[in-house]
């Protein structure tokens, strides 16, 4: 299981799914820890002999058929959205980028560790914030789709209409949960198909 940082809205659940699954390992960021919430799902995992493991910018998470490749967290900020961590694998013939929360200090970050990191799907970060997503990034990573999650009429507005507006000007497509529901990349080997399934609130309207 990977926690990206440690706000509700990102590990709210975590200690059910501690407690209702069988997790071989724990995945965190550097910097993790930083409030009660986050050591009561540190102690939860030990309380179960999970592993927990910390990881930074530059390391590798290896399973049987793939990888994930750490790109984030460089260095640590005040910030626990900005050190996010952040995830880039290959799956389904795509090329995969997963941000969390990571903010434009984190994307400036990426782009000048790893200046040839591309992606063909970007989960936009910060549910589509205009703190995230800013065009230097858009442009160094090349996404063609992007994925924001976000919940239908948010009290935050997610995703910002100035993030809307960059990716849309790059020929960029965009599958948001709000509008589209839950997205789903169906994949077998070397491709796959994304679907989606419309939220019940919007399909009343």
């Amino acid at each position: 299981m990977f926690l990206t940082h440690g706000d509700t809205d990102h590990i709210g659940e975590a200690l059910p799914l501690i407690d209702g699954l069988k997790i071989e390992e724990l995945i965190i960021p550097d910097g993790f820890v930083r409030e009660e919430i986050e050591q009561k799902v540190i102690k939860a995992a030990e309380r179960k002999k999970i592993e927990v493991r910390t990881v930074q910018a530059g390391d590798k998470i290896s399973f049987q058929d793939f990888s994930f490749y750490v790109v984030a967290p460089i260095t640590l900020t005040n910030s626990k959205n900005d050190d996010s961590l952040v995830l880039w694998t290959e799956l389904g013939g795509l090329k995969w980028l997963f941000t969390g929360d990571a903010e434009m200090g984190s994307e400036e970050r990426i782009i000048s560790m790893f200046p040839s990191l591309r992606a063909d799907v970007l989960k936009v970060g910060h549910h589509g914030s205009k703190g995230s997503s800013s065009e230097p990034f858009l442009d160094s990573i090349m996404p063609s789709i992007a994925l924001v999650s976000a919940g239908y009429k948010n009290q935050y507005r997610h995703p910002h209409s100035e993030v809307v507006e960059k990716l849309s000007s790059r020929g960029i497509t965009l599958l948001r949960t709000d509008l589209h529901g839950a997205i789903l990349y169906n994949f077998k080997g070397k491709s796959g198909t994304f679907s989606i399934h419309p939220p019940y609130d919007k399909l009343k309207e």
